[in-house]
C-alpha cells in the first residue's frame, strides 16, 4: 500500500466511521450522477445496504431496475478509488462502480456513479 493510499481522505473517513461504530449496513442510500450503459435506470435509485465490507456493498433496491436483469439479481457497489470504503459515506458521497450480479454469480458493470446516505429518507423515519 502506497503512502498516498494510507493518507487518503477516504481511508481516514472510513477509519473514523468505524471507530465511532457507524456502518452503512441498514442505511438508505441514493445513487446519482450515473454514467454508462444503464445510467438512465440508475439515477435517483434508492436502496438499502444489506451488507458492506472494506470494498463492496450489496444493495436491496426500492424498484425493479431493468427488464434485462434476471429476477433475483442484486446490485453491488464497488469503490471506484483506492482508499475509499463504504464506511467513508458517513461524511459524504463516494464514487462507485455499479454492478448487477446475476443468480449464476456473473457480475456485469453497468455504470459509474456517486452514492450517498439518503439523509431525506432518514429524516422521515
Amino acid at each position: 500500500m502506497s503512502v498516498f493510499q494510507k493518507l487518503s481522505l477516504g481511508r481516514v473517513a472510513g477509519r473514523v466511521a468505524r471507530s465511532i461504530g457507524w456502518s452503512p449496513t441498514g442505511k438508505s442510500i441514493v445513487i446519482y450522477s450515473a454514467e454508462g450503459p444503464s445510467a438512465h435506470l440508475l439515477n435517483g435509485l434508492k436502496a438499502t445496504v444489506r451488507s458492506a465490507d472494506q470494498t463492496t456493498m450489496i444493495l436491496e433496491v426500492d424498484r425493479i431496475v431493468g427488464t434485462a436483469w434476471d429476477d433475483g439479481a442484486h446490485v453491488r457497489l464497488l469503490m471506484r478509488h483506492a482508499g475509499w470504503t463504504p464506511f467513508s459515506m458517513l461524511f459524504g458521497p463516494i464514487a462507485v462502480i455499479v454492478q448487477i450480479v446475476r443468480l449464476d454469480g456473473q457480475a456485469e458493470s453497468v455504470a459509474i456513479a456517486l452514492a450517498a446516505v439518503d439523509r431525506e429518507r432518514g429524516r422521515r423515519s
